[in-house]
């Protein structure tokens, strides 16, 4: 027998099915956002633009992509957009573009894995798509290794009633 045991089956997210994947540009500027989605659209992605994390489309999206607020803005910093996105959806990768991505703010949440990746503000062809694919498979890779221990945890309750039945 080649095959699974009985009962074993495979753990797939249900984005892996769903389709094109859906970047969530969050608080992006106009012209930032064009470049974005002149990059990213040809390779197959669709992207969402919010002015902040929203519940609602959370749920829907692949990647979340975040930028540094210029000096000038009023926006909400990355690190705060961050916290909101990963509250809500942990498993998400997150791309920030940045003017400076060896920063010691953007090293630090790179090394803790809390971004996945971090591009320069002026991105070179290829380098944004090449991120975000990257990001949308470690978000898979998250989600699973999530549901593979929360299987784990069910069959662990499991076997311990029956021991405690028999």
């Amino acid at each position: 027998p080649t095959g699974r045991p009985t009962g074993c089956r495979l753990v797939r997210s249900p984005r892996v099915s769903a389709g094109t994947p859906t970047a969530l540009a969050v608080g992006l500027e106009e012209s930032t956002l064009a470049r974005v989605r002149a990059e990213l659209e040809p390779g197959g992605f669709t992207v969402v633009a919010i002015p902040e994390p929203d519940g609602s489309v959370l749920g829907t999206c692949h990647v979340a992509l975040l930028a540094e607020p210029t000096a000038g803005g009023e926006a909400p910093s990355w690190r705060d957009q961050l916290s909101a996105l990963h509250s809500t959806r942990p498993e998400l990768a997150a791309v920030l573009l940045t003017p400076d991505p060896r920063s010691l703010w953007v090293t630090g949440a790179l090394r803790n894995r809390r971004l996945s990746h971090a591009v320069h503000t002026e991105f070179r062809a290829g380098e944004l798509i090449a991120a975000c694919l990257a990001a949308d498979e470690l978000g898979i890779l998250r989600y699973e290794v999530t549901e593979q221990r929360r299987l784990s945890q069910q069959r662990l309750e499991v076997m311990a009633t029956l021991g405690e039945v028999t």
